[in-house]
């Protein structure tokens, strides 16, 4: 049985039972899309980002960053991060909690990791959201400072 998720989420066979695997996309994951499209993801995005901002996590407003583009194109990086975390794990405990309960085995797509570890447990949402607004910063920085480009290649 395969499933869509992010990128992809599939089966692999194991000895003794079936196991169903979720790859987190990275960075280009259309977030925007993903938020809109789901009432489970908007409500759950405005919780996060409601306990986040009472406990001093951030004070990004995370619901504005998912319904609009209000900065500069070299900032995206730097707020479009944490809206992706948030964005992933949200529509990762919807699909769970509605189709999949068993999923066990998590992968990420580079940014995707990072959501990849908290949904296996490793790490908390708030410490992912952490991360998540750290890399963007940081990312964001040294873009200022060495400015560069990249270049995705699509095959057949």
């Amino acid at each position: 049985m395969w499933i869509t998720f992010c990128s992809f989420a599939g089966r692999v066979m194991s000895k003794k039972s079936y196991k169903t695997a979720v790859l987190f996309q990275g960075v280009t994951m259309d977030f925007r899309k993903v938020y809109a499209e789901s009432r489970y993801v908007q409500d759950t995005v405005r919780r996060m980002q409601d306990i986040w901002q009472g406990k001093g996590t951030t004070n990004l407003d995370v619901v504005q960053i998912c319904t609009e583009q209000n900065y500069q194109p070299e900032e995206r990086t730097r707020f479009e991060q944490p809206a992706i975390f948030a964005v992933s794990i949200a529509k990762f405990w919807e699909i769970k909690l509605k189709n999949h309960p068993n999923l066990n085995m998590f992968l990420g797509h580079s940014f995707g990791e990072y959501t990849a570890l908290c949904a296996s447990g490793c790490i908390k949402p708030e410490d992912g959201f952490r991360i998540a607004q750290v890399r963007g910063q940081l990312s964001y920085e040294v873009n200022g400072e060495h400015p560069g480009i990249m270049a995705a290649i699509s095959g057949p």
